[in-house]
């Protein structure tokens, strides 16, 4: 089974769009979104190389 990547703040998630990965949206509270990622080794290198661990989390399962 898979896991996701999960980011909270839009404009990361787009950072990571514009390199290729693609998201789908996930409402996680009334005024929350979360931009979810399936994860990859790719996705991986790219997150900790630009990203600080607090952009993002992991998930244990896939919802889309």
């Amino acid at each position: 089974m898979g896991s996701t990547v999960n980011i909270l703040d839009k404009a990361k998630a787009e950072e990571l769009r514009k390199l290729g990965f693609h998201y789908v949206e996930q409402r996680v509270s009334d005024d929350r979104q979360v931009y979810v990622f399936i994860n990859s080794p790719e996705l991986t290198k790219v997150l900790t190389t630009k990203f600080s661990c607090n952009d993002f989390y992991i998930g244990k399962t896939l919802n889309f």
